[in-house]
């Protein structure tokens, strides 16, 4: 009974650092599209381009 239980942790622990891989590959890109953004708004001369990357940064949960 323990070495299930055991298995059953370690699948558990493989599939949670499955996903934090895949979530935190698909992060960088999302990020840096932010930026890449904020820099045509500010070549545009846009207004509120710093107001919008803040919100672009935040939906992707990327550093500020």
């Amino acid at each position: 009974m323990k070495s299930k239980r055991w298995t059953l942790a370690a699948l558990a622990a493989f599939v949670f650092a499955g996903s934090l891989v895949a979530t935190a590959s698909a992060i960088p890109s999302q990020c840096l599209e932010c930026y890449t953004k904020y820099q045509a708004c500010v070549a545009n001369g846009g207004s509120d381009c710093a107001a919008r990357h803040t919100l672009c940064l935040k939906r992707y949960l990327c550093p500020l």
